[in-house]
């Protein structure tokens, strides 16, 4: 399975921590040869469910096993961290698709926020809880990835209409019952690595921002640049938006950079806890720098505006290179007095065209210095540029950013 996820690995980056569990069973039979090739006929191999042996030669619809599997399965993930999603390959994507729909069954909150199923026979023929009605749809996330040239092909697309339309996708490969090649489908791990990353930057958390980052970190390279996250240093006082607690799931935990109230005397808003959030992020720049680039989605992108523009005023600089500001709006509270006319530090900014707070963003680029700036526009709404369509665009991004902090030979 090390070896199967390598397009994954690469896709989501460096930040993401893949976990392996070999199935409760010996294989009861030789597995496939390309497998056999490549690691021996002689290496322990596992299944998750064994056909039944008293169906005879015209097989059967049993899984035999299953229980067992099910719950060695929930007993992993209740005694480990939690996990941000579940893959499968084969059998373990018909595993995956059971798991999902007993803890669904069980009103139970999922200890994952998606799945990713590759390869399946089918969808489950046996193991399903029989409280679900035929017509209940899981209500997870769900990549479901298949080879056109599998022989499972046709069955294994049954698996899509088990889950809920809303939240499914489908990935389709030129190749057979295998993980497709990184070589040839690099665009479609890209695909769906991005897909798995929510759209809002409010109220949201690291976990989030980590997943929305994937085109910077692949533009950027494994080896030219670390990203650290940080939470807001306030619990969200509402709920997250429904794309991100589909994801992420109900409890989060969210958070925010402030409470924008409105002042009852003065009819303006006022962003209660900014100077807290500015001072917060000061010291972790201190204590974790020194960074080349801050950079902020939506509320994040006022806030590292705030933080700019205080740093310019008190400090006459600034504790990084450049800022990156990403559907972002101009602060309408905290900004220092006697602001000038623009801030002087080079600034990449990212606005959609679909995006309700689209003319915000371009107020928000002309806060900063022509000289210095750069602005980029993606034709969705309120998120980062998808994947693996607007990868040019990261390129010309991260090209941007290693001129303005790499110093001068």
């Amino acid at each position: 399975m090390r070896h199967q996820v390598r397009g994954f690995r690469e896709s989501f980056g460096p930040r993401a921590v893949f976990e392996y569990l070999n199935a409760p069973f010996t294989a009861n039979g030789p597995t496939e040869d390309a497998i056999q090739d490549k690691f021996g006929s002689s290496e322990p191999f596992f299944e998750w469910f064994r056909d039944d042996p008293h169906a005879g030669q015209r097989g059967s619809d049993r899984y035999v096993g299953w229980e067992h599997s099910l719950a060695y399965l929930m007993r992993h993930l209740s005694s480990h961290i939690p996990y941000d999603i579940i893959l499968g390959f084969s059998q373990g994507g018909m595993m995956a698709t059971l798991l999902t729909a007993h803890y669904q069954a069980e009103q139970v909150p999922l200890p994952f926020k998606a799945i990713v199923c590759v390869g399946v026979v089918s969808w489950p023929l046996d193991g399903m809880p029989p409280s679900m009605e035929s017509s209940t749809k899981l209500k997870v996330p769900a990549m479901i990835v298949l080879g056109e040239a599998d022989t499972f092909f046709d069955t294994g697309k049954e698996l899509v209409h088990v889950f809920d339309k809303a939240t499914r996708r489908f990935f389709v490969h030129a190749e057979g019952h295998k993980f497709p090649s990184v070589k040839n489908h690099r665009a479609l791990y890209d695909e769906i690595a991005a897909d798995t990353s929510p759209r809002h930057g409010w109220r949201t958390n690291t976990a989030v921002i980590s997943l929305q980052v994937a085109g910077f970190r692949q533009a950027l390279g494994p080896t030219q640049a670390e990203f650290v996250s940080l939470n807001a240093p306030y619990p969200a006082k509402g709920p997250a938006h429904e794309d991100i607690r589909k994801f992420f799931g109900e409890k989060g935990p969210y958070y925010e950079w402030w409470d924008a109230v409105e002042n009852p005397e003065t009819r303006k808003t006022e962003y209660h806890g900014w100077e807290r959030s500015v001072a917060f992020v000061l010291r972790q720049i201190d204590e974790l720098g020194p960074f080349d680039v801050v950079l902020g989605f939506s509320q994040g992108a006022a806030l590292t505006t705030l933080l700019t523009a205080h740093c310019q005023k008190e400090q006459g600089g600034f504790p990084y290179k450049a800022v990156v500001l990403v559907c972002g709006l101009v602060p309408i509270d905290g900004l220092p007095a006697d602001m000038p006319d623009h801030l002087d530090i080079p600034s990449l900014h990212i606005v959609g065209e679909q995006d309700p707070m689209l003319l915000l963003g371009h107020q928000l680029h002309g806060m900063y210095s022509p000289t210095h700036r750069k602005l980029h526009v993606h034709p969705d709404g309120h998120r980062f540029p998808a994947l693996p369509i607007h990868k040019p665009m990261y390129i010309d991004m991260a090209r941007f950013l290693r001129q303005v902090c790499t110093p001068p030979q």
